[in-house]
């Protein structure tokens, strides 16, 4: 019986999940969509009653803009800035000077909901750039670069989940509560959180934070678990806290899979040559165990379509454990493998492993300890081998 007690108390201890009835895997994000646009401007000017001397003066302007629409089935982002600048020096007889920047992005992806079973994806991107310098006569040559391909599957970002599962714990560990959130309800809490973005765009980077935080609250007072009406100021305190990272770190949580592969060319360069294209091909398969595991591996491969082509592929793998809400352990092991198939030169092979403990007190304490160990091999020659630790302690003393 003592046995059992134990195996049920480690199980509610490292899954949590089991109790509440849900699954980071249950996650899957909401439509959304924002778009926003600023306009920067500066000017300055200074003067002095010294010999040989001018007026001098320096201004700029930019503008960025950024539209971005999110569903299951489709997706995409666009994004640009825009600059120019003009100063003149105080040395008499000096001339103006004047440069601008010109840049946007596109990226997309599409999945084919009626192919199959709908997890098959088309992707794209784009991007400009039209510059030219302070200190040239004319402008470079734009840069072009373009990336199209394929893929089926997809991994889902549940981060947010497991945030409102923090909620959910702390709020009862307070006594705001008395009972779990329901899961439906800590799903579309979750979705208010993913939509933090569009909230800062609709309502600004300051002010968007009441409609952020009541939309959250108004969750659980539609669920019926809050004891009154208005959440108390503990309530509210944890949830903003929660929800910033700055003040409460969470390690990313992920599940699902998914394969792509894609080529790419850089049609012109700020030189006017064009580059040659290449491949790019990666492989993800990510899984929570529970709420406090992380587990993912990533393999990539990447060439250039040219004489003596070098393949390159790289795996890494990565375990996180949350020991608590305020201790983290981050494991991760990388492997690359460079194959040149130039004559006269050999392959290499480099390890890299990281371990990371950190331990975190608002306020208070913040202590990370990383070993790291590096393994790498060129060919016939010996291998070489380095490992480090690295200490970083910050304690307020008062």
């Amino acid at each position: 019986m003592k046995k059992v007690v134990f195996l049920v108390g480690l199980a509610v201890l490292l899954f949590p999940s089991l109790v509440l009835g849900i699954s980071l895997m249950d996650y899957q994000f909401p439509e959304s969509s924002y778009q926003e646009l600023y306009l920067d401007a500066a000017l300055s000017q200074a003067n002095s009653s010294g010999d040989s001397i001018q007026i001098s003066y320096s201004g700029l302007t930019r503008i960025d803009g950024k539209v971005v629409y999110r569903s299951l089935p489709f997706e995409y982002a666009i994004t640009g800035y825009g600059s120019f600048n003009f100063e003149r020096g105080a040395v008499e007889g000096q001339d103006a000077e004047s440069a601008y920047d010109l840049y946007t992005s596109i990226i997309g992806k599409k999945y084919l909901e009626n192919f199959h079973d709908g997890k098959l994806f088309g992707f794209g991107e784009a991007s400009g750039h039209y510059r030219k310098l302070m200190a040239a006569d004319e402008a470079d040559d734009p840069r072009v670069e373009v990336l199209a391909g394929a893929g089926y599957g997809r991994v889902i970002d549940a981060t947010v989940l497991a945030r409102a599962i923090r909620i959910n714990e702390d709020l009862k560990k307070f006594k705001i509560i008395d009972m779990d959130i329901p899961d439906d309800a800590l799903i579309e809490m979750a979705q208010v959180i993913e939509k933090e973005d569009e909230f800062r765009a609709k309502h600004g980077p300051i002010e968007y934070k009441k409609y952020y935080y009541d939309a959250v609250v108004k969750v659980l007072r539609d669920a019926g678990v809050l004891k009154q009406e208005v959440l108390p100021p503990m309530g509210v305190i944890r949830i903003e806290e929660i929800l910033d990272p700055a003040k409460e770190p969470m390690s990313v949580r992920e599940h699902g899979w998914v394969v792509r592969a894609g080529v790419g060319a850089l049609v012109s360069d700020y030189d006017g040559e064009a580059g040659d294209p290449y491949l790019k091909a990666t492989g993800e398969y990510t899984r929570p165990l529970g709420i406090r595991f992380q587990f993912s591996d990533k393999l990539e491969y990447a060439t250039v379509f040219e004489d003596d082509p070098t393949h390159n592929i790289s795996n890494t793998l990565a375990y996180t454990y949350e020991l608590s809400n305020r201790i983290d352990w981050y494991n991760t092991w990388n492997l690359a493998f460079q194959h040149p198939t130039a004559d006269g030169l050999d392959d290499t092979i480099n390890n890299n492993l990281s371990s990371t403990f950190r331990f975190y007190i608002a306020n208070l304490w913040d202590l990370a300890a990383t070993f790291t160990f590096t393994h790498s091999k060129y060919g016939d020659e010996d291998a070489d081998w380095n490992q480090g630790l690295s200490i970083l302690i910050r304690y307020r003393l008062r």
